[in-house]
């Protein structure tokens, strides 16, 4: 599934085609925090529970203690 979001296209005219589609990297590869966080901003629309790639970008983050996860599921990005 790629991304639908005309405004995200746009706001990342250099991140590269594989950063828009929804997967996470295969098993035994993964993305550098850098990477995570254009991922998170090419998928801000897509819920982490249904969008593989911004699932493993938030993993990423969270891991390099680039973010704080919410300590309770909540809607919204």
């Amino acid at each position: 599934m790629l991304i639908h979001s005309k405004e995200a296209e746009s706001m990342l005219p250099q991140a590269h085609p594989v950063l828009l589609v929804c997967t996470a990297p295969p098993p035994g590869e993964t993305w550098t925090p850098g990477e995570a966080h254009l991922v998170m901003q090419a998928h801000i629309d897509h819920p982490v529970t249904v969008c593989p790639a911004k699932r493993h970008a938030k993993w990423i983050l969270v891991q390099s203690n680039r973010m704080v996860p919410a300590d309770v599921p909540h809607i919204g990005t």
